[in-house]
């Protein structure tokens, strides 16, 4: 987990202008990190989302197969 978080963090640097002293970077690099939270929240809620959708799939396949062999056992 501390590597995959560990190159977003890296990137997050570029829009991060500590060193010019300016008092917009504090709320650049909020936004940065909030950005790459969200980004994994994303990620991970999709794969959740595309396993369900899978499951769903394949008992709907498996629920005709079924009826199939049912409606040929019959005739």
């Amino acid at each position: 987990m501390k590597k995959l978080l560990l190159i977003p963090f890296l990137l997050s640097f570029h829009f991060a202008y500590a060193g010019t002293g300016s008092a917009n970077d504090g709320m650049l690099f909020i936004l940065s990190i909030v950005g790459i939270l969200s980004f994994i929240l994303a990620v991970l809620y999709s794969i959740d989302y595309i396993r369900r959708i899978v499951k769903e799939c394949k008992e709907k396949k498996i629920a005709q197969l079924a009826d199939k062999a049912n409606s040929e056992n019959i005739s």
